[in-house]
């Protein structure tokens, strides 16, 4: 009889702990939970009760209270760690300890989400209930208007039928009466998805043409494309147009146009045609490619936009130790490919932390211009230099001390305010954001930011997500109790040693 309620009593506690797992699992009172925990108070009052003074006894003895109060500080420590892991659950703070932060949800991320003045709904179509269980946490810690939601499309399938859903964006993204879909619940699609929703206008960036200038769609190779760029922006919700100078209607006020590195001469009459876009309110950003036919347009850059495109090519000196024959000698070279040593003041640059990179660049200066509030948003190091013979440096011949050394601007923005206000920037390089470097560096946040300063659209400047998605250990739930339910086990053992040997 005594081996019989022993056995009953170290099954009533197991079953016991069981119920508290199941709750702790969820926080919720299962119906598993309930069972489970009844089962167990029902078992362990049984043997109290009936062996009464037995049960009493064996409370009084010095034995038994020594045993008692380790019970006791193991109850204790318990119950702390439920209440420390409840709170956890339900009022957690993510730290990133990762030197890049890469954990973190992006400061772009972020600022949209704060300034979201709508409501927004995440449906993904998933088995799994939990595939966007961290993208959730994240999102709804900084703003409460995003709501997600997963629906089983195999339980559910007349709900993906009527929503069209396919395998290949299983995820739909909406605002009000505006939707998208995307692949994966990843931060950058997601918050693309947002910004794309929210916009209520798609706005256009218009590309002159005629003039030899880089295309937005691939076809003149990855030194001559912004193909990339453009499908960037797109995410973003921007289209692409074109302008002929000559017989188009100048887009509406407002637009942005770009003149994307030039070879050929512009004509009189498309010059007056640009100036008359911006004096209307129109926004222009000009991409300069050094050594190339580009008198008029230079002109109209200084006279009209107060910016000057110097005839050079900026260099950047370093240096390298190299062991010859007398030991190791400092050795000079030339880059032609300058990098940014430091940014303006300037809403594009305010957050912005990555360096940038431009391949064959002109230095720009500002002329005496009261029209435009103008910044130089970037700059070069001390060991630049402005190389005035071009033609010496196409045969490889550089000379520093023969120019102005840095450092040296390489982009400049320019506000003007007014009844029709405007926003123009001019880089001294347009390779930079052509596909074969607009991935280097920071290049890509740098003209997306200044895109969208130009649009109007201060709330998308800043760095965007990183790619690398998270690889945390989550557990599911065989998992979790594969973990758990040893420990409750030898518990439940060591219960039933205790019992035995009194």
């Amino acid at each position: 009889m005594k081996n019989l309620k022993s056995i009953l009593i170290t099954i009533g506690f197991l079953s016991l702990a069981v119920g508290i797992y199941f709750y702790t699992n969820s926080w919720t009172f299962s119906t598993a939970a309930i069972i489970a925990d009844v089962v167990g108070l029902v078992l362990i009052g049984y043997v109290i009760f009936s062996d009464w003074k037995g049960f009493i006894n064996t409370l009084t003895r010095r034995s038994t209270r020594y045993s008692t109060n380790s019970i006791l500080l193991v109850a204790i420590t318990f119950g702390i760690l439920m209440v420390v892991n409840y709170y956890a659950n339900f009022y957690n703070k993510r730290v990133d300890t990762t030197k890049n932060q890469m954990f973190s949800l992006a400061e772009q991320t972020v600022q949209v989400l704060k300034s979201l003045e709508e409501d927004i709904t995440v449906t993904g179509f998933f088995e799994n209930p939990d595939v966007m269980a961290n993208i959730q946490k994240q999102f709804q810690d900084i703003s409460p208007r995003v709501s997600f939601k997963t629906i089983d499309p195999m339980a559910n399938p007349e709900i993906a039928q009527l929503r069209s859903v396919t395998n290949d964006k299983p995820i739909i993204v909406e605002a009000g009466e505006n939707e998208t879909r995307i692949r994966q619940p990843g931060e950058e699609a997601l918050l693309n998805a947002i910004i794309k929703v929210t916009n209520k206008e798609s706005k256009t960036i218009y590309f002159t043409k005629g003039h030899g200038e880089n295309s937005f769609r691939g076809d003149f190779g990855p030194e001559n494309s912004y193909a990339v760029l453009m499908t960037a922006l797109q995410k973003l919700n921007y289209r692409a147009g074109e302008w002929d100078l000559l017989t188009d209607d100048a887009p509406m006020a407002g637009s942005i146009v770009v003149v994307a590195g030039p070879e050929k001469e512009f004509f009189p009459e498309e010059i007056a045609n640009l100036s008359e876009f911006v004096d209307n309110g129109g926004n222009l950003v000009y991409f300069h490619e050094p050594d190339t036919d580009s008198e008029k347009i230079t002109k109209f850059l200084e006279e009209k936009l107060g910016v000057i495109v110097n005839d050079d090519v900026v260099l950047d000196r370093s240096s390298k130790l190299v062991l010859g024959q007398g030991g190791l000698q400092q050795q000079m070279q030339a880059s032609a490919s300058p990098s940014a040593k430091s940014y303006g003041q300037h809403a594009i640059t305010e957050k912005f932390r990555y360096s940038t990179v431009y391949p064959t660049a002109s230095s720009l200066s500002q002329a005496e211009k009261i029209d435009y509030t103008l910044t130089d948003l970037v700059l070069t190091g001390k060991t630049s230099w402005g190389e005035t013979d071009i033609a010496g440096f196409k045969q490889g011949k550089a000379s520093y001390e023969d120019d102005a050394p840095g450092p040296k601007t390489l982009a400049i923005a320019g506000e003007k305010t007014g009844e029709k206000q405007s926003k123009i920037i001019v880089f001294g390089d347009s390779d930079f954001c052509a596909d074969k470097f607009v991935e280097s560096a920071g290049n890509k946040d740098f003209i997306l930011n200044s895109i969208a300063w130009l649009a109007g659209n201060e709330e998308q400047i800043s760095i965007r997500p990183k790619q690398m998605g998270e690889s945390r250990l989550q557990p599911n739930a065989p998992v979790r109790a594969a973990i758990y339910l040893p420990v409750f086990l030898i518990a439940a053992i060591g219960i039933f040693v205790f019992i035995r040997r009194r």
